[in-house]
């Protein structure tokens, strides 16, 4: 019982991990008391005043030399970037704790937004904000939608952070932890109408 109080009482860290789509204008970029995670090459994306803490680029080598001005970056980056395997071209970069993880969550990650909130619970937070990550729903009659398929693993780690006692916020935009309806108690053919027509 102790470890538990402890583990409620646990200090305050706020993240919010911020992706490409609308709603990362309603990150807290102003705020100091968030720190700011952003992704691949979203740095390319943002305004000045839109200033981010950490960077996480979860692809392979071959990927990330492929956006040459992205590399270019990331030899010059003055924050930390979280890589696979940090390159010595790449003087911020740091090793994702990939085995930790691994052994906390087991495998269930397939994109670098669930590995974020999988890094995100590692250090202790305590409110996390995702926001810029719609993951739609919807895709061709085949179940092709990139992001749909990417979601799973996002929500269960959503789930994963609240049952940490994590307070988390989604924008009502993204399609992260909705349904097309209440199983049972409502009619799904408005949101239905909607997937059908992406």
């Amino acid at each position: 019982l102790d470890g538990w109080v402890n583990w409620l009482a646990r200090p305050e860290k706020k993240i919010a991990i911020v992706g490409f789509t609308s709603s990362k204008e309603e990150a807290p970029w102003a705020d100091p008391t968030f720190e700011k995670w952003t992704c691949n090459n979203l740095h390319m994306h943002l305004r000045p005043e839109q200033k981010w803490d950490r960077l996480y680029d979860l692809h392979d080598y071959k990927m990330i030399s492929g956006d040459k001005p992205h590399e270019a970056f990331l030899r010059t980056c003055d924050k930390p970037v979280v890589t696979w395997k940090p390159r010595p071209e790449w003087p911020t970069a740091v090793a994702y704790p990939k085995d930790q993880v691994l052994e906390s969550f087991g495998g269930y990650f397939n994109n670098s937004i669930s590995w974020m909130i999988a890094a995100a619970i590692i250090e202790g937070v305590t409110e996390l904000r995702i926001l810029g990550v719609d993951m739609a729903q919807g895709g061709d009659a085949g179940g092709n939608g990139e992001y749909a398929r990417q979601r799973p693993s996002c929500e269960w780690m959503v789930g994963v952070a609240q049952g940490r006692g994590v307070k988390v916020f989604i924008p009502p935009t993204s399609d992260l932890m909705k349904v097309p309806c209440l199983y049972g108690a409502e009619n799904d053919d408005v949101l239905y109408a909607k997937i059908s027509s992406r």
